[in-house]
């Protein structure tokens, strides 16, 4: 059960759960969504509708150059990159997640890795993946930045996506909806932040990246989440997804049209899409932490 709490003169949201150490937590998920058997079938099979491939396809050909995945998980977007002849390497900071991946794909290489030190040398990859991760560091993900800016090529990618503020969230906030955190009794463990648009594109930028594209995702988790009555349905839902290729693919679509459709007032997820165009700033490559719900460094338009 997830607890949220608004912070203090902040236009973020802190999530707490009950078993939010990274290991446990993460090893536990990954590894109790699926037996591996079925894991191992769901890897090695293209999917219909992949739209991580789709958007990767947009601006890289696949022997274009390598691609990285930060936090690949069980291995979902690294194995649909890989079965579609993109050269795509996936690290996760989770022991158990990286064995479970290497017993069930040998076809995929994955490493076992903190996403703000990175084992590479600087400009491997062309393009960079990094889904739901950023918003886990409670200290400020900086750091991540820096190291995708590292790793990645003159004019490289990266596709970096998050939970959002979306203009519900934002009202609910300004309403005192999810009452406000007691830094001396936080309601559980941290878990991750839903963030401020206009703050990480400013820290995007510190970090030597221009933004190319915004788009929402994610629209029937953001209904599952804010919206408890119809939770159980779209859980139902998401389940029933996984039964056939059709059914995953329809589940897809229909969700991208609505977040396109109606993406910023209610999807979960923002995916920001942008390229290496410089160097970090000074208080990037320093590692400099700022706070995740700090004023942003730029104007409201480019929300």
């Amino acid at each position: 059960m997830r607890v949220r709490r608004q912070l203090p003169g902040r236009q973020d949201l802190a999530y707490f759960i009950p078993d939010a150490d990274a290991e446990g937590y993460w090893g536990h998920l990954w590894a109790g969504t699926l037996s591996e058997e079925r894991l191992a079938a769901k890897l090695s099979r293209r999917q219909r509708l992949s739209v991580e491939s789709l958007i990767t396809g947009c601006f890289l050909k696949p022997h274009a150059g390598r691609i990285l995945e930060g936090g690949c998980g069980n291995g979902r977007v690294l194995s649909q990159l890989a079965l579609r002849g993109y050269d795509a390497t996936g690290v996760d900071s989770s022991l158990v997640t990286v064995e479970m991946l290497q017993r069930c794909a040998g076809h995929l290489t994955v490493l076992t890795a903190d996403v703000r030190s990175l084992p590479f040398a600087d400009g491997d990859f062309a393009a960079y993946w990094s889904i739901g991760v950023i918003e886990h560091f409670e200290e400020g993900y900086l750091a991540v930045l820096r190291e995708a800016n590292r790793v990645l090529k003159p004019d490289g990618v990266f596709f970096i996506s998050f939970p959002f503020m979306n203009a519900l969230r934002r009202s609910r906030v300004r309403r005192h909806y999810y009452g406000s955190l007691d830094s001396n009794h936080p309601p559980g463990r941290f878990f991750q932040y839903a963030l401020n648009p206009p703050t990480v594109i400013g820290h995007l930028r510190e970090a030597g990246f221009t933004v190319c594209a915004k788009i929402p995702q994610g629209f029937l988790t953001g209904c599952a989440d804010e919206l408890p009555r119809i939770a159980p349905a779209i859980r139902r839902l998401d389940r029933a997804r996984s039964r056939t290729g059709f059914t995953s693919a329809a589940y897809v679509a229909g969700d991208t049209a609505l977040s396109l459709l109606a993406g910023r007032v209610l999807s979960h997820s923002l995916l920001i899409i942008a390229k290496k165009t410089g160097p970090c700033t000074s208080s990037a490559s320093t590692g400099r932490t700022h706070s995740p719900g700090a004023a942003p460094r730029t104007s409201s338009s480019e929300t």
